[in-house]
């Protein structure tokens, strides 16, 4: 008998969130997801551009600032409304502050210890559970969290 790998990796129903999914990557990865047959919530701070991608992708916009508490619950929230479960979270939300770390004020670090792990910490702690709840899926697989890591702007210099 030969396996069907394809079917293996197809998404159908499953309630997915991306956390950043306005622009690039996480866009991609929004309409990666769609095409694989998930269900989207397309997270981002922008309006516009999370209901563009919603719609393109026939997902759910959700506009919120996933540096504050109220804001994630609010996400994860919507997401069990209008998703049902949630199997996924995609974080593809970081930016960096480019230059020496002697530069960099008080208000600089908070920013970015807020866009590069406040975040990820709350991700995690609120849409974790909701993943867990989940249990394993189809054929034993597990249902995952990831965040794609484009890397720091500090340097020693």
């Amino acid at each position: 008998m030969t396996t069907d790998f394809i079917s293996q990796l197809r998404l159908d129903g499953r309630g997915m969130v991306v956390l950043g999914a306005g622009q690039g990557i996480g866009a991609a990865t929004a309409r990666a997801l769609a095409q694989a047959g998930a269900k989207v919530l397309c997270v981002d701070k922008e309006a516009d551009l999370a209901a563009q991608i919603a719609a393109e992708v026939g997902g759910v916009a959700c506009v919120a600032d996933v540096t504050r508490r109220e804001d994630m619950e609010r996400i994860f929230a919507t997401a069990r409304e209008s998703l049902g479960s949630v199997r996924g979270i995609v974080d593809i939300v970081g930016m960096a502050k480019l230059g020496p770390l002697s530069s960099f004020s008080d208000a600089d670090y908070e920013w970015q210890f807020d866009v590069v792990l406040r975040h990820a910490f709350l991700a995690l702690q609120i849409g974790g559970p909701l993943v867990a709840e989940c249990g394993r899926g189809m054929r034993g697989r597990s249902h995952h969290v990831r965040r794609v890591d484009l890397g720091s702007g500090l340097s020693a210099q």
